[in-house]
């Protein structure tokens, strides 16, 4: 009580040895007041607080044997310091002051709190209180001190299977590394270089796992603790496969014989529904977002096929492109203007602007000489340049401003969530590719649909480089770099870059051609990721003949493999017939070759065909329409019978009996068809539509004018 630290520690320490024997730990009684007077004295002296925690292991041997040891103790309130948030106790865990013995010390006090003493714990009401132990536990499990983190392990591991034990702890421990990451102490000259704050966290991690036994209820939190910034801060590469994670799985299987894949698959949509939450992959905080992006590359790893269908389920609708391009160019002007400012674009500026008045000092549009000159003037007369003022605003201009303001701010704020959305459910996608590339191949198409269609928004500028050269990453065979260059282009929203857009495609179509010579074809996802770059090679007017001819060769030859997106490759080919005569056979034989794998519901490409005005494109829609196994089918398109009964009346005889052909064999009546979709083919822009549609709307009223020859006539004069 009187000495100083250092004879105080001595003293504590001397008195732990002595009490080890029972004669002296009977006779000890005396000194409970001593020992309590220290762990009070170290809440206002902070000199005291490294001796408190060897103080209070002290009291907790005498509470075994003496009563009155107890009394003195609950009395002094001490469980209170324990379990207070603002307690000493706690800050003590994570400085330099207290060492390894008082530490450990600490360790034995929390453990009886745990076990002993669940009474005190249970007569808490505040939640806070109730969970101050595990979280001291959880600084001491990631204590630098590697004696003190094993005292605490083993406190675990001698705990593990009280119910809700490891699921506190190991929410505790997440919570400690994502609010501040431990410093690592300062090195001192002498003695071990410190060990990493990572370390520590990995090690706490692993004690949370004691013989590699994981239960469902701490998969998520595990997952999260083991990919967060904290632990992942020393990698080499941070977006690398976590190492600690591995040693869980290898430690799960070596004591249960189950591989971790398999207990992660029967959890998956639990998985999912929580790292694609606000406080996941949707978090405002990026370290969240990172950590909960890790796991999922994680969980791509261990199998795509299982957890894509429960990702899309969750992101479907953020992946969708017309939330973000609903968005005018003046709100994504307000979305860049800082919160406090009025979007300064005039062109975007309704209403009552505050009038700007000049200032009479700005001397920006003199000439170095004349600001010399009018320097030296001011000086010759003595006055000083005054500091321009801010004109201030009358009332009624504050009011407009004001007003202004909140508009804007809403604006911005809707702009911000579905920016968020739609980022979030990005980068999802993109995880999974980085996760699982050779899985992600085959879906590819399905995956980078949704996102590619997003960069028309300028909205997603900044995420576009990354997202394209993740998609191309996963192309098989690999994909030039020139391709990955011409589908950022293509896919930009930028304007202005029609010429370097036009030379990147050039480039890139002559690398694919040279890698499909070479390699041979691109699997189907791969082609859909990269068939927009040959659909603008083939549908620019000043692409030029070579790269128009390399284009329509590498797709004719993808025309031949199964699995790939018929509907868009059919339409470009349609365009490229209607537009180009040289290449109109070989983009004649590709339709009719799609056509036989096309399903009867899907034909909507092939009708557009029906209503050129190039009378190859019409015949080729109608051959294709031909080719269709099982047309019409159960449900037929909604505008196949009018298309084909408008084609029946086509001024070429050869389009006429074809299209009088296929519409025997799909044996459609005349009483279905709808005939107001001929009555909007009187007004298209095409002199042959509207005869072939005039005549077929004559045909029809004279195939049953009792029934229908009044509504033609009233429909045509509304």
């Amino acid at each position: 009580e009187t000495g100083s630290d250092c004879v105080g520690r001595a003293a504590l320490q001397a008195l732990g040895a002595a009490m080890r024997s029972t004669g002296v730990r009977n006779e000890a009684v005396d000194m409970v007041g001593g020992l309590v007077k220290v762990a009070q004295t170290a809440d206002k002296k902070p000199a005291y607080r490294p001796n408190s925690l060897t103080a209070l292991q002290l009291l907790l041997h005498l509470m075994q044997q003496h009563k009155m040891a107890a009394d003195k103790w609950s009395d002094a309130k001490l469980w209170a310091l324990l379990m207070s948030q603002d307690s000493y106790i706690a800050s003590l865990c994570q400085s330099d002051s207290a060492g390894s013995d008082e530490l450990v010390a600490l360790v034995e006090v929390v453990e009886a709190l745990l076990t002993a003493h669940k009474d005190a714990l249970l007569a808490c009401k505040v939640p806070e209180e109730q969970v101050a132990p595990y979280s001291l536990l959880a600084r001491l499990l990631t204590h630098p001190i590697y004696a003190v983190h094993k005292a605490a392990s083993n406190v675990v591991m001698r705990m593990h299977k009280e119910s809700g034990f490891i699921q506190k702890l190991v929410h505790e421990v997440y919570e400690l590394m994502t609010k501040k990451p431990r410093l690592s102490p300062s090195p001192s000259p002498e003695g071990p270089s410190p060990t990493h704050s990572s370390v520590c966290f990995r090690r706490a991690i692993l004690s949370c796992a004691p013989g590699g036994v994981v239960s469902s209820q701490v998969l998520a939190k595990l997952l999260l603790a083991t990919h967060c910034d904290a632990v992942m801060s020393a990698a080499c590469n941070p977006q690398a496969v976590s190492t600690v994670w591995l040693s869980i799985e290898h430690l799960f299987f070596k004591a249960t014989g189950t591989r971790m894949q398999e207990v992660l698959c029967l959890h998956m949509e639990t998985l999912c529904s929580q790292l694609l939450s606000p406080e996941g992959t949707q978090s405002t905080n990026m370290g969240q977002r990172r950590t909960a992006l890790r796991v999922l590359a994680t969980l791509a790893r261990q199998d795509l096929d299982t957890l894509l269908p429960k990702v899309m389920d969750f992101i479907a609708d953020d992946l969708k492109p017309e939330p973000l391009l609903v968005f005018a160019a003046r709100d994504i002007a307000i979305y860049f203007t800082p919160e406090g400012q009025l979007a300064k674009n005039t062109e975007f500026d309704s209403g009552y602007v505050c009038e700007v008045r000049e200032d009479v000092n700005d001397n920006r549009h003199m000439s170095k000489q004349e600001r010399k000159l009018y320097g030296d003037l001011a000086k010759e007369l003595g006055g000083a340049k005054k500091k321009a003022e801010k004109p201030k605003m009358t009332k009624q201009e504050q009011e407009v401003f004001d007003g202004r303001l909140a508009e804007e701010a809403e604006i911005r704020g809707k702009v911000r969530d579905v920016l968020l959305r739609a980022q979030a459910a990005a980068q999802a996608v993109q995880a999974l590719c980085d996760g699982n590339p050779d899985g992600a191949a085959v879906h590819l198409g399905k995956l980078s649909r949704g996102v590619t269609s997003m960069g028309a928004s300028p909205l997603m500028t900044s995420s576009m480089p990354a997202l394209i050269a993740s998609f191309t990453k996963c192309c098989r065979p690999s994909v030039p770099r020139e391709v990955t260059d011409a589908l950022l282009l293509v896919h930009s929203a930028e304007e202005g870059q029609e010429m370097q857009k036009l030379a990147l495609t050039r480039k890139a179509v002559a690398a694919m051609q040279g890698k499909v010579q070479e390699m041979g074809v691109f699997e189907s996802g791969s082609f859909a990721l990269i068939f927009p770059v040959l659909r603008h090679a083939l549908t620019s007017p000043s692409i030029g003949t070579e790269t128009l001819d390399g284009a329509m060769e590498v797709v004719s030859l993808h025309t031949r493999q199964a699995g790939i997106d018929l509907e868009p490759v059919i339409a470009v080919m349609m365009d490229v017939m209607a537009k180009n005569a040289k290449l109109r056979k070989t983009a004649n034989d590709s339709v009719l070759r799609l056509s036989a794998s096309l399903p009867p519901a899907s034909v909507g490409e092939l009708l557009e065909g029906g209503i050129s005005g190039v009378a190859a494109v019409r015949m080729a829609c109608l051959e294709g329409l031909a080719r269709v196994q099982g047309l019409p089918g159960p449900a037929p398109h909604l505008y196949l019978h009018s298309t084909l009964f408008l084609l029946a009346h086509d001024g070429e005889e050869a389009i006429s009996a074809k299209a009088k052909e296929v519409l025997d064999k799909c044996a459609l009546p005349l009483a279905d068809l709808d005939w107001n979709q001929l009555v909007d083919c009187l007004s298209h822009e095409l002199q042959d539509v509207r005869k072939a549609a005039a005549l077929a709307l004559a045909a029809v009223v004279e195939a049953d004018p009792a029934a229908c020859a009044s509504d033609v006539v009233s429909h045509l004069k509304a």
